[in-house]
């Protein structure tokens, strides 16, 4: 691009101001940040400041539920990845595994698969067998498998997702990916899975209990998985769960 720059948005102090948003559950600060930089970086022409702010905008109106807001903020991502040349870079592979994850959470399952394939095929390119970044895209990826009844795919990268999380000792992430495998097992076995999904659930409720960090985003993961276990009966422990997130947020 020949576009100049007449300035840059600074990115860091931006992320660490939406940290501190997030670890209070204020959504709406949150998006007003957001959305002032937004026109910032685009007065200034930086493409860059924009390309990082609409992408953290996708997860915002996901977890917001906002979908018209999501959706057209997934096409300018799109956009600023052919802009900046980033289809064949990591960086924009993470970008496209938020808009598949957006996809997925709005329903557009056929979309999201098409998105996951291609941050795929640039993450083994370019990441290590065991990089971290991995875990994320396995296990998001294996959640849209499912939607879309491939059962015995998506069981695979879960097992890569759980791999790379005990490599990393990444104990929250390695929950989620439990409790995933727990609504696969309900859906492949029936009630012949019933103890298998029990010994899921207490060994994820285990290490999100157990987990020493207890910041805002193990609040925001405490929030986002009691209700798995709610419904699968286990009610003091999404009771548990709830209040840990609660008092978390209340001092926050």
């Amino acid at each position: 691009m020949d576009t100049k720059i007449l300035k840059s948005i600074p990115i860091d102090r931006i992320l660490q101001k939406l940290d501190y948003y997030f670890s209070k559950n204020d959504y709406v600060n949150a998006e007003n940040l957001l959305n002032y930089w937004l026109k910032e970086a685009n007065t200034y022409g930086d493409e860059k400041g924009e390309f990082s702010v609409c992408n953290e905008l996708v997860g915002l109106y996901r977890k917001t539920n906002q979908k018209e807001k999501a959706l057209l903020t997934v096409d300018k991502v799109f956009d600023l990845i052919k802009v900046l040349e980033l289809d064949s870079d990591v960086s924009g592979a993470t970008a496209k595994l938020n808009c598949a994850t957006c996809y997925k959470a709005f329903g557009l399952i056929k979309e999201s698969l098409t998105v996951f394939e291609q941050a795929l095929s640039v993450y083994e390119n370019y990441l290590d067998e065991y990089d971290e970044k991995k875990a994320g895209l396995y296990n998001n990826y294996a959640l849209s498998l499912v939607e879309a009844t491939f059962y015995d795919k998506a069981k695979l990268y879960y097992e890569k997702a759980l791999k790379i999380n005990e490599i990393h000792s990444n104990e929250l992430d390695y929950a989620i990916t439990l409790l995933n495998i727990a609504n696969l097992v309900e859906l492949t076995d029936g009630e012949n899975g019933e103890r298998k999904i029990s010994e899921l659930l207490e060994r994820a409720y285990s290490l999100l209990y157990n987990h020493e960090k207890k910041d805002g985003y193990y609040a925001f993961v405490c929030e986002k998985c009691s209700s798995t276990f709610g419904y699968y009966g286990f009610f003091a422990y999404e009771n548990e769960l709830k209040k840990q997130a609660e008092r978390i947020y209340s001092r926050q």
